[in-house]
């Protein structure tokens, strides 16, 4: 049985703040910690003291980024601590979903696509409470959420043990490269700019907001975002523009044997676009890389850990 509910129906906002001490630097989680598509915290802390108010998290809350929500982070506090301030606390309301099932609503395309629709702002669109508590959502029966989440689980586990062997062959094939050519201390050394011939960031915000993406029955090119430089896959949902808009914006055409980077939040993941993919533009939170002739784009791509 579906029913429909209001957010504020489905998840408590938790908004308690306090002013950070020094002891809460090691276990602090910024949306810099949070990564696209992964619902664990493997990286936390600060270096430098954190300013301003933060949020009070519990193990267990879903830390979500309302901050450039297109880059979809959701995740599991990890322990006790303090959150940016940018980001949003949420704890399920049990009698309407399933403690279990909820880490997986919130992190869903059908839960995200709904919230950057939403999203207000143009360099940094943002997800308001006040809009977020009034957008209906659809959710099964408790007892089909629970028996959803039990196979979703089981799956996530099996993803997580797939990018770990994924990681493990990646150091690997770097060992292997090293081996072949030398470390970075043995290499021929060259100026990496005599073989770039293109480089730079996407469009400004202002050039590429939200009420610029059209729907897919009407799509006309893709925008690669930075979440596709994280996951290192074409697979992940595209967003669209119309043919004016990419008339505008063609200087800042993707095509096969480019490299983006990611450039904020998670900054330095480096993805070569396949051969097949689509033709597409940057998002501002991009950097695009077209090498010259003389330069083979996967020997970049697994020469960027070296460098």
């Amino acid at each position: 049985m579906i029913s429909s509910y209001k957010f504020d129906e489905i998840a408590y906002n938790i908004t308690a703040k306090r002013t950070p001490c020094e002891s809460d630097m090691e276990h602090y989680i910024g949306l810099e910690h949070l990564e696209t598509g992964n619902l664990y915290v493997s990286n936390y802390g600060s270096k430098v003291p954190i300013k301003g108010d933060k949020l009070i998290m519990k193990t267990g809350d879903i830390l979500l980024g309302k901050r450039n929500a297109y880059l979809r982070r959701a995740a599991i506090a990890p322990h006790d601590g303090l959150f940016s301030a940018h980001g949003m606390i949420l704890r399920p309301k049990i009698d309407v979903i399933d403690e279990d099932f909820f880490p997986f609503f919130i992190a869903s395309d059908y839960f995200f696509d709904e919230i950057i629709r939403i999203s207000v702002g143009g360099l940094s669109p943002t997800i308001n409470w006040k809009d977020l508590k009034e957008l209906r959502f659809n959710l099964p029966s408790l007892e089909e959420q629970k028996a959803l989440a039990n196979k979703l689980w089981a799956a996530y586990s099996l993803k997580e043990s797939y990018k770990r062997l994924i990681k493990a062959t990646d150091e690997m094939v770097k060992s292997q490269f090293i081996e072949i050519f030398g470390d970075k201390s043995t290499c021929k050394k060259d100026k990496l700019k005599n073989h770039i011939k293109e480089m730079f960031i996407g469009p400004f915000g202002s050039a590429l907001k939200n009420d610029c993406f059209v729907e897919d029955s009407s799509k006309f090119c893709v925008v690669y975002e930075q979440k596709h430089a994280i996951d290192k896959d074409i697979s992940v949902p595209f967003r669209y523009v119309n043919e004016q808009k990419y008339n505008e914006l063609k200087r800042f055409t993707v095509i096969p044997g480019d490299i983006i980077v990611s450039c904020r939040g998670t900054v330095g993941e480096v993805f070569l676009i396949p051969e097949g993919a689509p033709m597409g533009i940057m998002h501002p939170s991009i950097m695009k890389i077209r090498l010259k002739d003389d330069y083979l784009p996967d020997f970049f791509f697994y020469a960027t850990p070296m460098l």
